[in-house]
Parts: C-alpha cells; structure tokens; sequence
C-alpha cells in the first residue's frame, strides 16, 4: 500500500467514527427538541452545537431548515 492510499484509508477510518460521534451529539439534541432528526446536526457549526447543548431550551429546527434550502 502507498503511502497516499494509507493515509486515505486512515482518513476514511477515522470519518465514519467522527460522524458516528457527531449523530451522537445530534441525537441528544433530538431528545431536547432542538433538532428534528439527529443527521440535522450535520448543518450545525461546531459552536453551535455545543450552545444548542447547553441551551436546551432552544431550537434550531429554524435555522437547520433555511440551511437545507441554500
């Protein structure tokens, strides 16, 4: 194997554990009502997932869906 192709791999590797981690964090933002499903989290910046967390209270149902339309 290539050094281009090992690095690749690793990279694809290491993709599917960060957006399992990531549909993680969307699913607790499911059980706040924030979200409407937990792949939504993947229209959030990182920073605003974490304020989202924090905040439970608020939504981003509004902001996630103008995003999916641009």
């Amino acid at each position: 194997m290539t050094v281009r192709e090992n690095r690749a791999f690793w990279q694809l590797l290491s993709y599917g554990s960060l957006r399992v981690a990531i549909l993680r964090r969307g699913q607790r933002l499911v059980d706040a009502d924030a979200i409407g499903q937990a792949d939504d989290v993947l229209f959030l910046e990182p920073e605003e997932i974490d304020q989202y967390l924090a905040h439970a209270h608020n939504s981003a149902k509004t902001l996630v869906e103008q995003r999916r339309q641009e």
